[in-house]
């Protein structure tokens, strides 16, 4: 089993990812094999429902999503959750999206992407 870190045991991480094989089976389990409680969620609008019921420490997020972008939804929840911690994960590396990331209020821009070999 693998040690917990204490820095990450028992923060709250609201998952915003629509892709739902790369949420559900690949983002939710290796976020929870680090003791961090993560619930996935699939739209800004279910997100922002959320938010009305519970508090969550970092918010990860997409940049490409079904009912908005990732940009307005961080800059939104820059405003409205002071604290929170957001991170962007996308596939969009350029660096005019990075640096609009971080400008409009993430404290982390991450980007992922396929490579064919």
């Amino acid at each position: 089993m693998t040690d917990i870190p204490p820095a990450t045991a028992g923060l709250s991480v609201a998952l915003l990812e629509d892709d739902v094989i790369l949420r559900d089976r690949i983002l939710v389990p290796q976020l929870a094999q680090y003791g961090l409680t993560v619930e996935p969620l699939g739209t800004a609008a279910e997100l922002y429902r959320r938010l009305e019921q519970t508090r969550f420490d970092i918010v990860v997020l997409d940049v490409g999503l079904p009912d908005g972008d990732g940009f307005a939804v961080t800059q939104r929840l820059r405003t409205t959750q002071p604290g929170m911690g957001i991170i962007l994960l996308t596939g969009r590396g350029d660096t005019p999206n990075r640096v609009r990331g971080l400008t409009e209020g993430a404290d982390a821009y991450l980007s992922v992407g396929c490579h064919v070999a």
